[in-house]
């Protein structure tokens, strides 16, 4: 069981405890950060820590975090947990009587642990189904309030998949957890950003990649529902999976079963790692 960090204190993760009038329980008032680890690295942190950042603001936080003494927590998870492969950051507004306009002066609940669960180590081909996205229109932010993609995750994991494209007036939004791309004629398709849309780490550092590599054209585009079935190629990414091509969506089979932009996208990606890491 992993070290965690509480309120100043690092403790065993079996013995944290939180108020049941934290706001982050009570309203899934939070905002939450995952970050990678690799070899005992840290994965784009400062990016990381910079949309955690913004939506904080964006949720109209009155708190923001002392951006060294946030890394130094992490750093010391990182060093107290030899096997982490993701770091959990979370900040809620803090403990107050239950009512929706949050109290002056509360002082936030900062929580962060480790995860020991082991990172795949190859591109994985992942099924998919397509639902309706009928989330609220702030999806930019990262906060904890994901009722509606835990059920989403459920319906894709009855219909034995690994994830949930969403279609919104007809449109990809993104994953239930997930960014989506797509392969169309050897140009390379992601829905671009929105109150919709995450804009996710993983995400932004493949389209960096892919424009490094200057073999494929990439465009922030529109993803239609009829482009996303029609696509020689759609590959989901995020922090936890890095990235994967969907093999099947809604049982038809993805292009003709090869995927050797999302195989060349991931071996450079494994490449580049190093100098991402901090």
């Amino acid at each position: 069981m992993s070290t965690c960090y509480l309120n100043g204190a690092y403790l065993p993760l079996t013995e944290a405890r939180i108020s049941a009038l934290d706001r982050g329980f009570i309203f899934g008032d939070a905002i939450y950060e995952v970050i990678p680890v690799y070899d005992g690295q840290l994965f784009a942190v400062d990016a990381h820590l910079e949309r955690l950042r913004q939506s904080l603001t964006s949720m109209g936080f009155d708190f923001q975090p002392d951006s060294d003494q946030l890394l130094g927590v992490i750093t010391e998870l990182v060093r107290l947990n030899a096997e982490a492969t993701t770091i959990y950051l979370q900040i809620s507004r803090g403990v107050a009587a239950r009512q929706h306009h949050p109290p002056a002066g509360l002082e936030p609940t900062i929580f962060s642990y480790a995860d020991l669960t082991a990172r795949p180590q190859s591109r994985v081909d992942a099924k998919a189904i397509t639902l309706d996205d009928f989330r609220w229109s702030r999806c930019d932010a990262k906060t904890t309030a994901l009722i509606a993609n835990v059920v989403m995750r459920q319906q894709a994991a009855r219909a034995n998949v690994n994830e949930a494209i969403l279609i919104r007036d007809g449109c990809v939004t993104e994953g239930a957890a997930t960014n989506v791309f797509v392969v169309f004629d050897q140009t390379v398709i992601t829905p671009p950003l929105s109150e919709f849309t995450l804009g996710g780490i993983t995400r932004q550092c493949i389209i960096e990649l892919i424009t490094n590599l200057d073999r494929y054209p990439l465009q922030e585009a529109v993803v239609t529902e009829e482009l996303l079935r029609k696509a020689d190629e759609v590959w989901l990414s995020s922090s936890s999976r890095e990235l994967s091509a969907v093999s099947e969506i809604d049982g038809q089979s993805v292009g003709n079963g090869d995927y050797p932009i999302a195989d060349d996208v991931y071996k450079n990606f494994q490449q580049a790692l190093a100098r991402w890491l901090s």
